[in-house]
């Protein structure tokens, strides 16, 4: 950054975007972009996976406070939810 005297006053010369954009290739920006956009794409891939997680476990629980209310097919349906819970871990990589 270069300091430029007028006065009293020392003001700063910040470069412009049209330099900064100058001093980058093509090929940086291509791979910046990549890296940003598989980054996002995993981001969103975990989330996905931990939401679903998440929702078969409190099905679960739901399915089993059911059974305890009456629901003849409680535990049933909460051990299909808690096995594709397992199932979904481990075929995404959770």
């Amino acid at each position: 950054m270069k300091f430029i005297l007028s006065g009293d006053v020392f003001k700063p010369v910040l470069p412009t975007p049209i330099d900064v954009i100058d001093n980058l290739t093509k090929e940086q920006i291509k791979q910046q972009t990549h890296e940003i956009l598989l980054t996002t794409l995993q981001a969103i891939g975990e989330f996905t996976v931990d939401i679903i997680g998440a929702v078969t476990l409190i099905g679960s629980g739901m399915c089993i406070l059911f059974k305890v209310a009456g629901w003849d097919d409680g535990y049933k349906w909460a051990g299909v939810l808690f096995t594709a819970n397992i199932l979904i871990k481990y075929l995404f990589g959770g």
